[in-house]
């Protein structure tokens, strides 16, 4: 008879205590000194078994905070217990490492690694080797043990996220279905795929997952700038709106770059309202002081915004050609048109509201023998005009036209592309608008038998008319 896989290592985990529960629900709401005030009574009473897993809590709040004098507070606190045997040598010794790790002391905390890494079932000093050790097998090893022995939410926090990162999702799922077991409502999981959907440009499934975390944390501002800035990417500005100002109250009107954010969604909002546009120059004035008196680099936001109170479109479009690398064009080609619908790119301060993009890669260079070759893979129109973040810098965002369903080739001539111009740097060329009628010649020769390509000519001679 064959034994069944035994799920020992789910049934034997350490239970959380009521109180450690408590606390952990006060930081994932990030209220975090009503958490540190109750682990500091727990910890004074000293009724608590499992005292370390508190210690953690408190070092993971006070690095989060970047609160370093209280964080060499708890190390001296920390090494007086382990003196007076009130803590675990072995895990006591790791959680200094810890603190001394968070502190920057990075030699420090290594050498104290090095007196406890033999300590295999101590789930601190095998969260230190995860964190410190140079060996991806070891750190694995390191993981899949905290997966099995460890009732601490920060050490299976960090296993999971280590085999999300490595692209171990059976492992993941594992870990990910014990630390929701052990800490049911943990928004590890949706913050986890929040910021992958982001990072691949996902906006709308990055709203949805960060409207979820908004709604189970109400009190997370973290999580509301998650919400507000996907929203404000999405253009749903009437949201992006509501949870910009109820931050910037939450922070008393003092942090620049929800202060920015503000006013350029507040701008978008506006519909041309005199009243409106007048507040959102008061919020990107307002965010200029802060970062000026925070000695950042001054920002030219109220010249940002007067370029963002003209008219939606200048009369006098222009028009550029787009490189893509194989890469971004493959992207392009194969992602769902809601996924392309709207982009935002980085094109320097050079393409500005209204002007026509045409997206193509260099298949083929011109020399004394044969023409080049690109091939067209979008049309886009530039919906603003260059607008400076603090993470991304200057950012363009573009509303796709029309996408071909095959990439059409257009044969030039001269390599345009190996320019000096500073545009070329940002694979931008802008183009005469008489070069346009060749980019329909290309598309008539390419598609003459496919009536799926009509309505292209159409939105190449709007681009034509500007």
């Amino acid at each position: 008879m064959t034994k069944r896989p035994s799920k020992s290592w789910l049934l034997n985990r350490p239970k959380p205590e009521a109180t450690y529960l408590k606390s952990l629900r006060f930081y994932w709401q990030g209220e975090r000194e009503s958490a540190l005030a109750l682990l500091s009574d727990e910890l004074g009473e000293g009724t608590s078994a499992n005292s370390e897993a508190y210690y953690r809590l408190w070092i993971e709040t006070l690095a989060e905070d970047k609160a370093d004098d209280g964080l060499r507070e708890l190390v001296t606190h920390l090494e007086r217990n382990i003196s007076l045997g009130l803590i675990s040598l072995v895990s006591g010794t790791a959680l200094v490492a810890l603190a001394r790790y968070e502190l920057g002391e990075r030699e420090a905390s290594v050498i104290l690694w090095r007196s406890v890494r033999k300590y295999g079932n101590d789930s601190y000093a095998r969260e230190l080797t995860m964190i410190l050790s140079d060996d991806d097998a070891v750190k694995e090893q390191a993981a899949h043990t905290l997966q099995r022995i460890s009732g601490d939410y920060f050490q299976l926090r960090r296993a999971s996220l280590f085999f999300h990162s490595e692209k171990m999702p059976s492992e993941y799922r594992k870990s990910i279905t014990a630390i929701d077991e052990s800490f049911p409502g943990n928004p590890l999981h949706a913050e986890i795929l929040f910021h992958q959907q982001f990072a691949k440009k996902r906006y709308s499934e990055a709203v949805r997952w960060s409207k979820q975390l908004r709604e189970e944390f109400p009190q997370h501002s973290e999580y509301q700038f998650f919400y507000a800035y996907a929203s404000y990417l999405t253009q749903d500005t009437t949201v992006a709106v509501s949870e910009f100002e109820s931050l910037n109250r939450k922070m008393e009107g003092q942090d620049p770059d929800i202060l920015h954010l503000l006013g350029l969604s507040v701008f978008k909002e506006a519909s041309g309202r005199a009243d409106e546009i007048k507040k959102a120059r008061h919020y990107l004035n307002r965010s200029k002081e802060r970062y000026m008196s925070l000695g950042y680099p001054s920002l030219q936001l109220e010249e940002s915004l007067m370029s963002l109170s003209q008219p939606k479109f200048k009369d006098s479009s222009k028009y550029w050609i787009v490189k893509l690398t194989s890469k971004q064009a493959w992207d392009l080609s194969q992602k769902s048109e809601d996924a392309v619908q709207t982009l935002y790119k980085s094109m320097g301060e050079f393409v500005e509201r209204g002007d026509y993009c045409f997206f193509v890669t260099e298949t083929r260079l011109a020399d004394n023998n044969q023409t080049g070759m690109w091939r067209l893979y979008a049309l886009y129109r530039a919906s603003s005009s260059a607008e400076w973040h603090p993470t991304h810098r200057f950012r363009t965002s573009l509303d796709l036209v029309v996408r071909m369903e095959t990439a059409v080739p257009i044969e030039i001539e001269g390599n345009a592309f190996q320019s000096r111009n500073p545009a070329a740097a940002y694979g931008l060329l802008e183009i005469d608008p008489s070069a346009l009628s060749h980019f329909e010649e290309c598309i008539q020769e390419y598609t003459l038998e496919d009536p799926s390509y009509n309505g292209i000519f159409d939105n190449i001679r709007i681009a034509r008319a500007g």
